[in-house]
This record gives C-alpha cells, structure tokens and sequence, in this order.
C-alpha cells in the first residue's frame, strides 16, 4: 500500500448559484486520488481579480454569470486564465456549443444535472493531465525552437519523393541569404541557388538517398547578393514502421571557411613544394657553383655576373685587377659604372635585347680605368633564364682589346694614307699622261685627214680610247683621294659621289643628304664618306641593284647614314656582325665603331640589302 499522501489541487469554482456551488464543493471532497481546495466567485469580474492574485490548479466555469452570458464568458475566463485549464458548466444540452466551447480552448464541458461526481472529478483530472502534458510540449517546442534559432547548421524536412519542403529551420536564411518562407513557398528554390556547374553532385545525392537511403554531398550555392559560398548537405530517409519511406531529414553546414581554408593551405602546399624544388636546385647550382668558381678566378678573361637591374653579382679577380678596385666595391655596383659615357646607352640596348630564345650578343665598348685611360673591351654577353623563358640574370665575359683596335686605327690610317698617295699619282701622274697623249691624238687625228680614210679611222678610235682611260682613271682617283673632304666638303664630296655613279652607271640613284649637318672632324667624315661608298659599291657591283637610296640626316636626335638598295640581298637579317658577310661589311662596321655608333645590315634574302649607321649624341 503506498504511504504517497493524496496531491493537493487549488481550484476556483465560477458560479453564480448557490445550490449549484455546494453540490460541487461537497462532491469535489469525495475524490481519493486527489484532494481539491475550491475557492467559490460568483462572477467574471472577481474570477479575473482572484486568478491574477494567486495561482489556481483549474478553473469550473459557469456559462451564465451576472456580468456575462454564453461565449462571451468562455472568452473572458480563457483569458483570465492563461495556462490553467478551463473546464465549462452549463445547463445548455447543446453539443454545438460544446464544440465551439472546446475550439475555443476549454479542457472540457459538463451539462448540469446530467453529471454525477465521478464525471466532475473525471473531468477535473483529465484537464489537469492534459494541460500538464500541454505545457510539458509548449516547454519541448520552445527548447527545440530555441535550439533550432540558434544552430549553426540549417535543419531541413521534406516529403518524399517529391521533396515538397516540410520545415526549414532560421539558419537557412544565414547560409542561402534568402527568406525562410520562401523555400515553402517555392520548392525549386532550394535547386536553382546551386552554382550550375554544381547541380550535377546535387543530382547524384539524390540519386545515391534513392539507392541507399542516405546522401553527403557538398556543392556551391550562389547567394542574392553574387556570393559563392560551398555547403555540406547530409539527408537521410525517414521510415515507417512498416519499413516504407515516410519523409526526408536532413542537415546544411556552411563550410565556405573550411573549403577557402583548404584551398589556402593547397596554394601554400603547392607554394612550399615549388620553394624546396628551387631549394634544392639552388644547392646543386651552389655545389656546381662553388666549383666553377673556382675554375672562373683562374681564367684571365674579365668575368662578370649582374641582375636584370644592372648590378654586379659577381667579379671574377681579372675584372678587379683590371678596373683597379677589390671585389667589396664593385659588387653592387652597376656594370656600366666603369664604361665610357656614350657606350653607356649602347650597352643597356645590347643586354635589354636578350632573351631566353636569343640569349647572347656580342658588343665592343671603351671604359675609362681609375688612371684616366680609355681602354677597349670586347664582350660577349649571355641572359641566363629559368625554365619557364624568364630571364634571371646576365652574364658577361669580356677581354681587353685595346692594343688589337690601336692596330686596327693604324691600319686603317696607313690604307688611306696609301689611298691619298695613289690617288695623286694617278691624278698628277698617269692622268696627265694619258691627257697629254689624248691632246697628240687629236693633233694626229688633223694631220691623217690628208693621209686616207684608214688612217683616219685608226686615228679617231685611238682618240676615243684614250679619252675613256682619263675618265676612268681620273674616277679612280677621285675614289682614292675625295677632293676637298674636310668636315664641310662632306657633303659635297657624297654629292658627287653619288653623281659619278649615276654617270658611269644604268640604276637609278636617289639621294637625301643634309647638307647643314656636319661632321665633327675630317676622320670622321672621311669614315662616313668611305662607309657610304662601299655600300653604294656593293649595291652596284654584288646585288645589281635597278634603285638605290642614299640617306644623311637626324632621325631621333641621332645621325644616320643608311643605304638602302632592291637587289638580290646578302642573306644577312639585322646582324652587323656576321662573318659571312666578307671583308668589306667589316671594315665598315670597324669604320662605325670608331665613330661611336653601329652598323646595321639587313638583308633577307631576295629582298635587297638595308646598310644603315646610326651615331648617337650628335
């Protein structure tokens, strides 16, 4: 037998009948599962005054009061009430009633004189039971809803297999940036916000949920406002008893960080590997350096090394010794700090020009030691690049050239010394001989009037052919020895070169020279006169050439002195340089190198030959 005592109810009896309320109150005494203390109003008005004072377990409510009548007392005393249920007496038999009674939120309904105690007390428990059992769910469904308001992750039902949305919890609107309703509302919303690349791994989750009756799939979503953001959504198929599939539940994370954050670290992974390979082929470069470095300090040739800024990395100890300054000095330092200031420019142009496809280039340039002397170095530079054509850095051997270039002017020197000297004798010499004998012709020619038609003839061939030799020897010696060449005879002296050629030849010869711009001295106007004059040589001679262009003037702020004839081309495409192009291409492009400037000669082949020098800082 249990020793529990009997629970105790506080119950506020509405009833304007005393008779009424006394039965009540004297039946209310007889349950033994429970003991209920009545507190007995008469009206509404003290029913609201008493259940906003204390606390009641219940209330039994009279339909018919003094100060209320019918449905109108039901809603007074639900309000009153709140969450203590309501049970309602009445002597109305009216099941219509009843039932709006109990829409309205009554626990139940009694009809006078057709109850006995035990109904009462029946109906008294069962409205206790279910208003506890009612505030028990509001308690579960606040705490799931607060739950749900405040995960992280985005809950999710569905019917099955249609997928008509059932209920979404309030993350979804954080993840998908879209009002919650509007998933309900719209079922093919939830779809149409996958990126489109993506719907196909939504597809086959859904097609894996009908196979096995669970999905994980992760895919982008595109939100209203452009955003991409990557999600995780795991469903699986909710059964029923029976085994049959009733609905689908499922879960949406927002896993935007954590996939920006694998593929930072993949970046940095791919980042690291690609450090450890240039680690790695940087030691095996400083292993094969150090060796080479040491085979480099031994060689006498200048060696040097500088970025594709310009300064020095590395200096082999002939390149101190030659400059005059210790290693600690010139490291840093740009590599043009020791040339001469108009080979400056020259040089950046030179080393600028170098890629990874075309990766060296060789250049002569003068440099200026710490004792004042100007010196001559040849160079042969090489652009070191990557795998990829980037270019890394330069490199630069070099050798002084100095006592060859000083021959070299000599030579030159004693060619035109030589060419001036012929050049007289066969003007004062053999020129006037053959003049003379041209003059003994023409007075043969008279007396062998008298002497016979043959006579004649031989005398009038002899003329002619004695007067063809003074032409011939006279332009010989005009090309030898240019009358009048001096810095203002220039252009004179280019003049008539180009009128001899026309005359003596059938191509077409048209000439552009600037006659106020001068050369700074005779041997410089000699090396431009003797340049023009092979080029113009060749074009006649080599390339049959039907048109020439001759071309002095300023383009640039620089001189130039180009040659530019249509005949069968040299095969030569912009190299200067080239030894297959013979003697005379060289002695031009020394002749350019004295006057601080370049030759260029571009010649493809078929199309004609373009010889041009161009003088800088004139």
């Amino acid at each position: 037998m249990s020793s529990r005592l009997p629970q105790s109810y506080q119950l506020l009896l509405v009833e304007d009948d005393p008779g009424d309320a006394g039965l009540i109150r004297h039946a209310l005494r007889d349950d033994r599962f429970g003991r209920f203390e009545a507190t007995w109003v008469t009206t509404l008005g003290e029913a609201r005054e008493r259940l906003s004072a204390r606390h009641f377990d219940a209330v039994l409510l009279d339909l018919t009061l003094p100060d209320s009548q019918g449905l109108e007392t039901v809603l007074g005393g639900l309000e009153a009430a709140r969450d203590v249920p309501v049970v309602v007496l009445t002597g109305w038999n009216d099941e219509e009633l009843a039932l709006r009674i109990l829409e309205m939120g009554a626990q139940d309904y009694l009809v006078k004189g057709r109850h006995d105690t035990d109904a009462l007390l029946r109906a008294l428990r069962h409205a206790l039971a279910r208003a506890r059992t009612e505030r028990a769910l509001r308690r579960s469904e606040a705490l799931l809803s607060g739950i749900l308001d405040n995960t992280v992750d985005a809950i999710w039902s569905a019917t099955w297999p249609d997928f008509q949305v059932l209920f979404v919890s309030p993350s979804i609107e954080r993840i998908f940036g879209r009002p919650r309703d509007d998933f309900q509302d719209n079922p093919r919303l939830w779809f149409e916000a996958i990126e489109s690349e993506d719907r196909s791994i939504s597809e086959a989750g859904q097609r894996e949920l009908l196979r096995h009756g669970f999905a994980d799939v992760e895919y982008r979503i595109c939100r209203p406002d452009g955003e991409i953001a990557w999600v995780r959504d795991r469903s699986k198929v909710i059964r029923r008893p029976n085994g049959g599939p009733e609905r689908v539940d499922g879960v949406i994370s927002d896993i935007t960080r954590r996939r920006r954050a694998e593929q930072r670290l993949q970046e940095h992974a791919a980042q690291l590997e690609q450090a450890n390979r240039e680690l790695d082929a940087a030691l095996r470069r400083a292993d094969a350096g150090n060796l080479a470095r040491a085979v480099v300090e031994d060689q006498t040739e200048l060696v040097c090394r500088f970025s594709t800024t310009g300064e020095l990395t590395f200096v082999n100890h002939a390149f101190c010794r030659y400059h005059g300054r210790p290693e600690e000095e010139l490291l840093g330092r740009a590599f043009t700090t020791a040339l001469h200031d108009e080979d400056v420019r020259r040089a950046f142009d030179v080393v600028q020009g170098l890629t990874a496809a075309d990766p060296i280039a060789a250049c002569e340039l003068r440099v200026v030691l710490p004792d004042g002397r100007v010196c001559w170095q040849e160079w042969n530079f090489r652009a070191i690049a990557d795998e990829r054509g980037l270019v890394l850095d330069y490199q630069g051997v070099g050798r002084d050239v100095t006592q060859r270039k000083d021959l070299e002017r000599r030579l030159l020197h004693a060619q035109e010394q030589e060419q001036r000297r012929l050049g007289r004798e066969l003007h004062d010499g053999l020129c006037q001989e053959l003049k003379a004998l041209e003059m003994e012709a023409a007075l043969m020619e008279g007396c062998c009037g008298q002497g016979g038609d043959e006579a004649l003839e031989r005398a009038v061939l002899l003329g002619q052919r004695l007067n063809q030799s003074v032409r011939s020897a006279y332009g010989i010696a005009r090309g030898l020895l240019p009358l009048g060449m001096d810095a203002q005879g220039f252009a004179p002296a280019l003049a008539e070169l180009v009128a001899g050629l026309r005359r003596s030849h059938r191509a077409r010869i048209h000439a552009n020279i600037r006659k106020d711009l001068l050369p700074r001295n005779e041997e410089q106007a000699l090396h431009l006169f003797r340049i023009a004059q092979e080029a113009l040589g060749n074009a006649l001679r080599h390339a049959r050439a039907r048109k020439i262009r001759l071309f002095w003037g300023l383009v640039g702020g620089q001189a130039l002195l180009e040659v530019q004839d249509d005949g069968q081309g040299m095969g030569i495409k912009g190299k200067a340089s080239d030894s297959s192009a013979g003697l005379g291409v060289s002695v031009m492009r020394y002749r350019a190198q004295a006057l601080g400037g370049q030759l260029v000669v571009d010649s493809p082949p078929g199309v004609g030959v373009r010889v041009a020098v161009r003088i800088p800082e004139w």
